[in-house]
């Protein structure tokens, strides 16, 4: 027999026997794509949350590392300066390119040049091509020859305003009027062409050097900033650094250094999840090509004994059946990889269409997830994927090997119950079910002691390492439950035979449905727990999100208490902005004795609670403030009655001061203690600090001033660096220390209108900034639109988990549960036809079948349910622990109107789905159902 069965030979009996059973190889294959495909799917699903941020990166910085801008007290850098700064960085290798940079808005006009669409708050770069090749080569845009009524324009201005290449527009110059260009051209963002500079624009649009001089008031020959990268662009690409050595020549903007250290808290934030789901796919997609695998076993074992019978030896059997696995896992790794990189990029833009206005809306503030998968991803994927078919197909064919060869001709053999040791498998299975018994109780009184909050929280708030020993035990819990109730299914039976009976389910159909899955413990707890952790997973993330949108609804959206404010940076500027208020109808109640604010900076020696250098920022509650509606104090001196008193006292009292409410409960490096209403404190003011190019600059700090203050309250105020680490003090204290105060150097405005709007919607202060615009008002700040879009990334991603889950859990279970239910019928093909021949009706067959299939995926849904549930409240209950103390409390909210729909759809799916396995032996008659009990 070993000389005749050559290796050819070998390879034509594998084929063959594929090619005899078509449909058999069909389902196999169809199975293992699908699992393969999943598999595939989550690499896209975690390589495009990795990469987006990076890709970010590129898009909207390339070659710029950083951006230069003129020392304090002066507006421009001249050519001199530029070539100045070049030599005292050639040492380290920096390339500039000076531009000149302005903020603008842009508007599409109609064929009487009138405006009719308007966007605002874009970036204007005006460059030297020539220079700008030097500094970026790779990019063909510097090749084009641009006349001076032409403009480039980014894709983030064109696509919202409607705009094509030949269309006219308008921007404004500093005077307010308005000057036509023609677009010359719109291109992606990428490097320069997608630069947002410092304040976050929303779009980018390129002209000449001369052009933008002329719009922004900048002098001939001068620039208003310098972009500077690496020379070594490879290098540019990579992950942002600090600026090689601080000169008094510049101030430096490290903005790419922020906005990496964004992506980073990004991926910090939600990589845990991403991980989740994506191991979870995996394994689903495993365990799915286990059960192909192992079905395909049960299908060969009488050919393949008849093999064994004929003289092939063990060895060369393990060898035809290890060759018609690795042809069916080759085709079904090359088809599933091919449909899984579609499927994933499908789940991401099918989001992305759906939040597209969203998108737009919050472009400029949020990293967008786009979808991405690398060629090293598809090898990793192609690898991972037949090596563990691989593995799988070797266990397959040792086991192959243990089977009795009488017993499989028979055909009542199945090989996963060959071999000996059935006492070891008997008490091994008794002391899974004990240790199984003891991972549900101790999760389950964990659970609700509330140990489970103790062990991840302290004093300090939220603890990691701690809290993996919760996650595990949750994670054991829901398999052990599972394990346990696949133990005692046919209690289970007894349990509902009432109920059963009662929808006219025959006690014969109850008992042979609750005993084939009993007696095949193994494979129905896999496909259990398919459906379990599948829609776990679904389940947890779909509380998590809905309490995120139940915590952004509540957001204000404000500062000190308002929606909105315009800055100015001059006196005249100010009266501008009162005046063009007044002719707004919308704005005239709000414009009547707004109130306004010019915050300044204070520097404050190191004391008993000052560990370091603090520095406040000082600002005066006055009567507009109080009279439009001063922020809600989190505490106050019990000496007030109410928050008015409290901050009138502070105009009455020269000692009488309202800090941020953070210091009222958040502890850091340079405190000692958390500080309390009715504290008094001493703090020696120090100097302002030395700009640049004087005598003073960077000498040690004096102390040239001493203050007392009465903490009487602290405030929620929901302020950005503008009144970072605000104190409202009183009139007096706030002149007498005006002469030492300073501005964060970015902030080079003087002064807020705080603006009390009728509402706060996206849509509504997006139409009042365009209002404001075409008024020449600019300097309009609401963190409903821009702060807005934090949150919005955090949506972005929660529904790109619930969208991956929900595919995650119809495929590979419903896959799982088609596949238990084809074996389930082929395997008792004979037997079902013997009883149909001994009088049991077609009924009776197709409800044992129905409440067979049923009553596994219905056990792994309910399963998954308690604990998704139970996992999605524990972690809304750790976020409102470790939330500050400040911030609204949120009570849990259980989604039935979302997750009740998707489970009763699910089991509607799968109820279905187990009509199919019974329609063709219940067609035949007992007869024709014996004979085609084989095929």
């Amino acid at each position: 027999m070993r000389s005749m069965l050559t290796p050819s030979l070998v390879w034509r009996m594998a084929w063959r026997n594929l090619w005899t059973q078509p449909r058999q190889t069909l389902l196999t294959v169809l199975g293992g794509c699908i699992g393969a495909a999943l598999i595939m799917a989550a690499v896209v699903f975690f390589q495009s949350f990795d990469e987006s941020g990076n890709r970010w990166l590129k898009q909207h910085y390339g070659p710029i590392d950083w951006e230069l801008k003129p020392p304090a007290g002066t507006r421009h850098f001249t050519q001199e300066e530029v070539q100045a700064i070049a030599e005292r960085l050639q040492p380290y290798n920096v390339q500039l390119l000076p531009a000149a940079i302005f903020e603008t808005s842009v508007s599409k006009v109609d064929g009487q040049l009138q405006p009719v669409q308007t966007g605002l708050r874009y970036l204007a770069i005006g460059v030297d091509f020539a220079q700008a090749a030097e500094f970026d080569p790779d990019h063909p845009l510097w090749e084009l020859s641009l006349s001076a009524d032409q403009v480039i324009l980014s894709e983030a201005i064109a696509k919202p305003l409607g705009l094509v290449e030949g269309d006219t527009v308008a921007i404004p110059d500093k005077r307010g009027n308005s000057k036509l260009f023609q677009v010359k051209k719109i291109v992606k963002e990428e490097g320069i062409t997608g630069y947002r500079g410092l304040f976050a624009a929303e779009g980018t649009l390129i002209m000449g050097i001369r052009q933008a001089r002329n719009l922004s008031a900048t002098p001939d020959g001068a620039f208003t900033s310098i972009l500077a990268g690496r020379e070594d662009y490879a290098l540019a690409e990579q992950s942002a650094v600090r600026f090689p050595t601080p000169l008094p020549l510049f101030d430096l903007h490290e903005q790419k250094v922020a906005d990496e250290n964004q992506v980073n808290k990004m991926k910090q934030r939600h990589g845990a999840i991403f991980i989740i789901c994506s191991l979870t796919a995996i394994l689903a997609g495993a365990l799915l090509m286990i059960q192909i695998l192992q079905m395909l076993v049960y299908s060969r074992k009488e050919s393949l004994a008849l093999l064994r019978a004929l003289g092939f030896q063990n060895r060369q059997v393990r060898a035809i059946f290890f060759i018609e696995t690795t042809l069916i896992n080759l085709l079904s790794t090359g088809v599933g990889i091919v449909l899984g990189i579609p499927l994933g990029f499908g789940v991401i833009r099918l989001f992305e269409w759906f939040n597209q206005d969203l998108l737009y809306a919050y472009g400029a503030n949020s990293i967008p997830i786009m979808p991405y998968v690398s060629l090293g991803g598809i090898a990793l994927s192609c690898a991972a994927v037949l090596g563990l078919l691989t593995v799988i197909s070797f266990v397959a064919c040792y086991r192959m090997g243990k089977m009795n060869i009488v017993l499989a001709l028979r055909g009542d053999q199945d090989p996963e119950k060959t071999g000996g040791g059935q006492w070891i498998r008997k008490g091994l299975r008794i002391v899974l079910t004990v240790c199984a018994a003891i991972i549900v109780c101790s999760h389950f009184i964990q659970f609700f002691s509330g140990k489970s909050l103790e062990i991840m929280t302290t004093n300090t708030g939220f603890v990691p390492h701690r809290s993996l020993s919760v996650l595990a035990l949750w994670f054991g819990a829901s398999v052990s439950m599972l394990y346990l109730v696949v133990q005692v299914l046919p209690y289970i039976q007894k349990g509902l035979k009432p109920l059963l009976s009662r929808i006219g389910i025959g006690d014969a159909a109850q008992l042979l449905a609750f005993r084939y899955p009993a007696g095949n413990y193994r494979r129905t707890f896999i496909v259990t727990l398919l459906f379990s952790c599948c829609f776990m997973v679904l389940v947890l993330i779909l509380i998590v999100t809905q309490h995120n949108y139940r915590d952004i609804s509540q957001k204000s959206y404000s500062i000190l208490g308002y929606p909105a404010y315009i800055k100015y940076y001059s006196e005249q500027e100010k009266q501008q902005i009162l005046a063009g208020l007044q002719q707004d109808p919308e704005l005239a109640e709000a414009a009547q004795n707004p109130p306004m604010m010019e915050p300044y900076m204070l520097g404050f020696e190191p004391n008993d609670v000052f560990l370091d250098l603090q520095q406040l920022n000082l600002t005066v509650p006055s009567e507009a403030f109080l009279a439009h509606g001063a922020p809600k104090l989190s505490q106050r001196s019990p000496a007030f009655a109410s928050d008015e008193e409290a901050w009138a006292a502070v105009l009455n009292n020269p000692q009488a001061v309202i800090l941020d409410h953070k210091y009222s409960y958040e502890m850091s490096t340079a405190l000692s203690r958390k500080l309390n209403v009715g504290d008094h404190l001493t703090l020696n003011v120090y100097n302002k600090p030395a700009e640049p190019n004087t005598p003073d600059f960077g000498k040690p700090r004096k102390v040239v001033d001493t203050i007392d203050i009465d903490i009487i309250g602290f405030a929620d105020t929901s302020t950005g660096m503008e009144f970072y680490n605000v104190m409202f003090v009183h009139p007096q204290i706030y002149d007498q220390l005006k002469e030492h105060g300073y501005r964060w150097e970015y902030l080079k405005e003087s002064g807020y209108v705080l603006l009390s709007l009728p509402s706060n919607d996206l849509r509504d202060l997006r139409k009042i900034e365009q209002r404001l615009a075409a008024q020449g008002i600019k300097g309009f700040y609401s963190p409903g639109i821009s702060k807005a879009g934090e949150d919005m990334n955090m949506i972005q991603m929660l529904w790109i988990f619930i969208g991956f889950m929900t595919l995650v859990t119809l495929n590979i279970g419903l896959a799982g549960l088609a596949i238990l239910q084809y074996r389930a019928v082929q395997e008792r093909a004979k037997t079902m036809a013997m009883m149909r021949c001994i009088g049991l009706s077609i009924r009776v067959i197709r409800q044992m079948l129905l409440l067979e299939g049923t009553t596994i995926s219905w056990l792994g849904l309910l399963n998954g349910c308690l604990f998704g549930s139970i996992g999605g409240y524990t972690i809304v209950r750790l976020a409102e622990l470790t939330k500050p103390p400040t911030s609204p409390a949120l009570s849990f909210d259980y989604p039935w109107e979302i997750i009740l729909p998707i489970i009763g759809t699910l089991m509607l799916i799968a109820l279905l789905l187990n009509l199919a396995p019974s329609r063709k032996i219940t067609r035949l008659s007992p007869g024709d159902a014996i004979r085609s009990a084989g095929d």
